[in-house]
């Protein structure tokens, strides 16, 4: 609901688990121009709950630059560092629950991501930062190193950007660990990241 908010759209690809009919999407944004910002009453409820995803590393910068002016509060995608630390939330194990893969508290395997916040929280109160939709990081990606752990500045240098948190369509419950991490190319739209 916010980024629709300050957005004026949900640019999500996917329908999720209660649509009603596919490519309804489709036929909104036939009707409503990207910039247009549609009233948010104007989307089905359903679509209101579902995580953002098919955005750019880019568009999230963009969305975090125009929330701050909005709100008048300094918003940033996070470092991995910072991701990984709310992720675990005090924990050590390779899931925020335990070591084993628990769909109780983690979506993957599927064909289709959920609404937001249909799956447990971790001990911090967060909840879908394992599975449902990857999660863009503010880092460049580059090989992880001790060094880098404990920081909270960007210390990669390769072109692509970090993205972490596994998703809906990841097949492996290895790929939705805490420590997994992806990059893509920041201006790389992918259903499954937002």
């Amino acid at each position: 609901r916010q980024y629709l908010a300050v957005v004026g759209i949900n640019p999500s690809d996917a329908q999720g688990d209660n649509a009603p009919a596919p490519n309804l999407l489709a036929s909104f944004e036939k009707d409503h121009d990207f910039f247009g910002r549609p009233e948010p009453t104007t989307l089905p409820d359903y679509m209101l709950d579902l995580p953002v995803e098919n955005v750019t590393w880019n568009e999230a910068v963009e969305f975090c630059k125009k929330l701050s002016e909005m709100e008048g509060r300094m918003y940033r995608l996070p470092t991995e560092t910072e991701w990984e630390y709310a992720c675990r939330a005090g924990t050590r194990t390779e899931f925020y629950w335990g070591n084993n893969m628990n769909e109780d508290f983690c979506h993957y395997a599927s064909l289709f991501q959920i609404r937001s916040g249909r799956k447990g929280e971790n001990p911090w109160g967060l909840c879908d930062m394992l599975g449902n939709v990857g999660e863009w990081c503010k880092d460049n990606f580059a090989p992880y190193s001790e060094k880098d752990e404990n920081t909270t500045q960007d210390t990669g240098t390769g072109r692509n950007k970090v993205y972490r948190g596994g998703s809906y369509d990841f097949d492996i419950a290895l790929n939705c660990r805490c420590a997994s991490r992806f990059s893509a190319a920041q201006d790389h739209r992918m259903i499954d990241v937002g």
